[in-house]
């Protein structure tokens, strides 16, 4: 959705060049400069599919090669924290309560309702009431795309895990 609004906003050639360093738009040309790719397609209006990996860091992989539809994997956003989970501290959770806690620690990524609901094991229904709790304190914000709501720690709340301001 984030490269969908870029593209949509600032087009193709700011979006491809956030993609990867080697990868630039220009005249209508998708170039990937790689020593190890040196291969030129036609797309020939088959469109091009941009694939999101967290197995492509830190390099861009091409599929161009017909009948498929061309595809171009690159790094998925916020890979280098994937695997990592900002913990509430103890006190944190003596003063929130540990589902409003463990939310404001799972929001160290923008989420929807229904994702943090998924992730914590808690009710959408609940969710959505600590959400608007932790709003009306400034912890989270909310930011629409589209259809969907995210909600995003504020720097408030990320005083609250230590975080750099």
């Amino acid at each position: 959705m984030f490269r969908a609004r870029r593209l949509a906003d600032s087009g193709p050639q700011r979006m491809f060049a956030e993609l990867d360093p080697t990868v630039s738009w220009s005249d209508g040309v998708l170039a990937v400069d790689r020593p190890d790719l040196d291969l030129h397609y036609q797309l020939g209006g088959r469109g091009l599919v941009l694939v999101p990996s967290l197995f492509a860091w830190p390099n861009v992989f091409v599929k161009a090669s017909e009948p498929w539809a061309p595809v171009l994997r690159y790094s998925a956003r916020g890979v280098g924290s994937m695997w990592h989970t900002d913990q509430p501290a103890p006190e944190l959770a003596l003063v929130l309560g540990r589902a409003r806690a463990s939310l404001l620690a799972e929001l160290a990524t923008p989420s929807t309702t229904t994702s943090l609901a998924r992730r914590t094991g808690l009710a959408s229904s609940g969710v959505s009431a600590h959400l608007s709790r932790l709003a009306a304190a400034g912890l989270v914000a909310r930011q629409r795309a589209g259809r969907l709501v995210f909600y995003v720690r504020t720097a408030r709340a990320d005083a609250l895990f230590g975080a750099p301001p």
